[in-house]
């Protein structure tokens, strides 16, 4: 029953922000190729960095949702420490095996 009362206490404008976060993520990294492929002329590609400026909020939008989410909650250093460092050796995993394929990664905006 403890699940009613979590429940009641979320916030659902941190949740918009999050979905709205997501979304220029997905925007950024998929959208502004097609502007840049379709019409290589100087007036979409100011289109294209004039979007792109807008839209990069996005991690600065996860980082103050999820900072107004955990502010809250008593902080467990041991825990944080070890999800840290899982985080810092998922990170490092992944890419000496993206370095062992050469696997071409395209970092903001495929440009």
């Amino acid at each position: 029953m403890n699940t009613n009362v979590e429940i009641n206490n979320r916030k659902n404008y941190l949740d918009v922000l999050k979905v709205l976060a997501m979304f220029f993520v997905v925007f950024y990294h998929s959208f502004g190729e097609l502007i840049i492929l379709q019409n290589n002329s100087t007036i979409s590609q100011n289109i294209y960095y004039l979007f792109c400026s807008f839209i990069t909020i996005c991690v600065p939008i996860f980082f103050m949702v999820n900072g107004a989410i955990l502010l809250n909650k008593p902080l467990d250093i041991k825990k944080h420490y070890f999800k840290t460092f899982k985080t810092f050796i998922l990170v490092y995993f992944w890419s000496f095996i993206i370095s062992i394929f050469k696997i071409p990664v395209c970092v903001g905006g495929g440009r």
